[in-house]
């Protein structure tokens, strides 16, 4: 495996999510389920993370006062919530060529990491009906983590290319496995076949991006 760079980070991020409703029919035709709304935040502007994070977690709860927005404070607002989450693709970028982005999200305790992994197949796309359709199935003999696919909005503020929002829409599924994949194509495209239609050689490769988190979370 490749690895084509690695990213060591501190993520901090403020998130409100909207279920809107949600409805699917026999023929997959899907309503938006639910928005998140994103504004990313520099770790390289905050000289002390943890004053950072009570300078911010301030400036959030004002201004959701302000909007008459309700907020649930975490027990533990102060507790590291650590987890390692990798992005996996061909040497040509072939996944994300076809709108597709694989991920694997592994998590940890006290500094350890806990077995297992969670892998997902997102589709993302500008337009929402294309998204909606887009084929992110569970192979035969895997089982899915949620009941349902269903459509999502990520709406990300003041963003790099345009200094405005950015809108994508996305559908995804899940699946946790017990044993690591080899992270051969023909052996990720048995946990979701629609990568096998890419034509992909099958023993391509994938590489790799990864991206430490170190979350603190003050909100539900």
């Amino acid at each position: 495996m490749k690895t084509v760079s690695k990213i060591m980070q501190i993520t901090i991020l403020s998130m409100f999510v909207f279920v809107i409703g949600c409805s699917s029919s026999a023929q997959n035709e899907f309503k938006l389920n639910s928005s998140e709304y994103k504004l990313l935040l520099a770790p390289t502007k905050f000289a002390d993370i943890d004053q950072g994070f009570r300078d911010y977690w301030s400036i959030v709860k004002t201004v959701a006062e302000e909007q008459g927005i309700p907020i649930i404070e975490s027990e533990h607002p102060n507790k590291i919530k650590h987890k390692e989450i990798s992005f996996f693709d061909t040497q040509n970028l072939d996944f994300k060529k076809n709108g597709y982005m694989l991920r694997r999200k592994n998590k940890y305790n006290n500094g350890r990491r806990i077995p297992g992994s969670e892998f997902s197949l997102k589709f993302r796309s500008n337009r929402p009906e294309v998204a909606a359709t887009a084929d992110v199935v569970i192979g035969e003999g895997y089982t899915p983590k949620d009941e349902k696919i269903e459509l999502e909005s990520d709406i990300v503020y003041f963003t790099k290319a345009n200094g405005g929002k950015e809108i994508t829409y996305s559908v995804q599924n899940l699946v946790e496995l017990d044993e690591p994949l080899s992270y051969k194509i023909g052996e990720i495209a048995k946990v979701y076949p629609v990568l096998s239609s890419f034509d992909l050689p099958g023993e391509d490769l994938c590489t790799e991006r990864r991206i430490r988190v170190l979350r603190k979370e003050f909100m539900y």
